[in-house]
């Protein structure tokens, strides 16, 4: 939406957080005679049908956003090249400080936030000013997704694995891969299993970095951000 809103981008704009099939078909023709329109879509997953009709607009730039774990479904009505994905999950401190400037708030507190979760996240710098419950509002949307993602290959149940590492981060502790394999013993065949689940949620749960405390036989995970887990809790 930055981006969309911002002058440095000329000529028309749109925005989307939903769109439908017919929509995207007044609007082709609505702007059929204008050579420089950009279309931002958010939500990709959930507006697959509107994007096959802007597509083929030649008119037409698109700007797609979608959380990581709906890519592999998504992808194959792309045909995008690697280098114009760009994966917008880490912040390093020049990011975080225009964030912070831009919402006329120092970035000091935002960068004690930072020393304390390696892996902040955008979401919490926005709202680091903002209410609890604007935040939880995001956590929802983020569960209903899991709720709803399909996978022939997935022996595990993406919500249920969110809960076990949410909480164990919650409580401070690691969840390792033991504790994994055996919470979820009755459902899989291997270690495969889990490593296959885990990649679907790389952008939530992460390695911990707390490698001198535990053993280093095995991989230890954790929610990406405390700030994240203790409001999902």
């Amino acid at each position: 939406m930055q981006l969309a809103f911002s002058d440095e981008l000329k000529g028309r704009k749109f925005w989307f957080n939903n769109i439908i099939k017919q929509e995207a078909e007044k609007l082709v023709d609505l702007v059929k005679e204008d050579k420089s329109v950009t279309v931002f879509i958010d939500n990709l997953y959930s507006n697959v049908d509107a994007l096959n009709v802007l597509k083929e607009a030649q008119n037409i730039k698109l700007v797609l956003a979608e959380r990581a774990l709906n890519y592999e479904y998504i992808k194959k009505f792309l045909n995008i090249s690697s280098d114009r994905i760009v994966d917008i999950s880490e912040l390093n401190k020049n990011d975080i400080q225009m964030i912070c400037k831009s919402m006329n708030r120092s970035s000091s507190d935002a960068f004690g936030l930072m020393t304390e979760n390696q892996n902040i996240s955008l979401l919490e710098i926005v709202f680091y000013t903002a209410t609890s419950t604007q935040i939880q509002e995001r956590i929802k949307s983020y569960v209903k997704d899991l709720k709803k993602y399909k996978d022939s290959n997935l022996k595990i149940d993406l919500l249920e694995l969110f809960v076990l590492v949410n909480y164990t981060s919650y409580c401070g502790v690691p969840c390792s891969m033991d504790m994994m394999y055996f919470y979820f013993s009755d459902c899989i065949e291997s270690y495969e299993d889990i490593f296959y689940a885990l990649e679907k949620m790389n952008r939530i749960i992460v390695e911990s970095d707390d490698y001198d405390l535990y053993d280093k036989s095995q991989d230890y995970k954790v929610m990406r951000s405390k700030l994240f887990a203790e409001k999902s809790f």
